[in-house]
């Protein structure tokens, strides 16, 4: 082989070389930028995962919190029931009772009008 061969198998195969190689390392950075997107992508969703993780454990606190207040309403409107029915019975005999007297104040009206009509 001669230094300054310029036959043209070897014309031919150098530039099929240069395409070759240019088209390997074009698809190896390709490659790698896409691995690197997938990266990226997959440590974003990994970080909303984290923080839905956060925020799921933190509303599940607040639940906690919430159905133990309703427990302690209930208790309460529990305790409050008898007092509620006691009232309820107290307004109901308080309500028969002036009742009665708005018929005793009538019918002393009654009388009254009659005594002096007579008088």
């Amino acid at each position: 082989m001669k230094i300054f061969d310029s036959s043209p198998e070897i014309a031919l195969q150098r530039p099929r070389r240069w395409r070759t190689i240019v088209a390997f390392t074009l698809a190896a950075a390709i490659c790698v930028a896409l691995a690197v997107a997938l990266f990226k992508q997959r440590t974003m969703y990994a970080a909303q995962l984290e923080r839905a993780k956060l925020d799921l454990t933190t509303e599940q606190g607040n639940v906690k919190d919430l159905r133990r207040e309703v427990a302690e309403m209930k208790e309460k409107l529990d305790a409050a029931e008898p007092k509620i029915n006691s009232c309820a019975s107290n307004l109901a005999i308080e309500t028969s009772k002036v009742a009665a007297f708005a018929k005793q104040a009538a019918a002393c009206e009654v009388i009254r009008t009659k005594l002096k009509l007579k008088g």
